[in-house]
């Protein structure tokens, strides 16, 4: 009866290891900065983070009303997202923006079969267009300042 016990209890506590890990992975998912969804291949949405629905500058109960092609209305894509929308979709990055005209970078990761669909991940680039425009902003403050005194001297 006791070597009965022991696959039980080993079982048990794979289980509770499993259940512990999954816990931490959705609660990194909800910290995670950049926006992230899992999409089904049959193009309904799965789970996504909270950043998704801010990078998107919709509620996060409004994901659920979504599906994939609903989804990207909300962005400026043009012609680029298209290929999304097909029967399994290739591996795509791009940058794209919000109607509200905030810069994304979009990427789309096919996941393998069985699964299938694939993952959506979104990231904010106004940060680094703004980190960008005050470095070009220094230089060019530099740039005057060094050429400023050399004027003088060839004048």
């Amino acid at each position: 009866a006791g070597g009965a016990r022991e696959p039980s209890a080993r079982l048990a506590a794979a289980i509770d290891a499993l259940a512990q890990e999954h816990r931490q992975l959705q609660q990194t998912l909800q910290l995670l900065p950049l926006g992230l969804v899992r999409v089904q291949a049959d193009g309904r949405l799965g789970a996504a983070n909270p950043a998704l629905a801010r990078l998107l500058d919709i509620a996060p109960a409004a994901l659920s009303r979504h599906d994939l092609a609903s989804l990207l209305t909300l962005l400026m894509p043009g012609e680029r997202l298209q290929p999304l929308l097909q029967p399994a979709p290739a591996a795509l990055t791009v940058q794209i923006s919000t109607r509200a005209g905030r810069p994304l970078w979009l990427a789309f990761t096919p996941l393998p079969s069985p699964a299938r669909g694939g993952l959506l991940l979104l990231a904010d680039l106004a940060p680094y267009r703004q980190a960008d425009q005050q470095r070009q902003q220094a230089l060019d403050f530099i740039s005057h300042d060094m050429r400023a005194p050399l004027a003088a001297v060839v004048a």
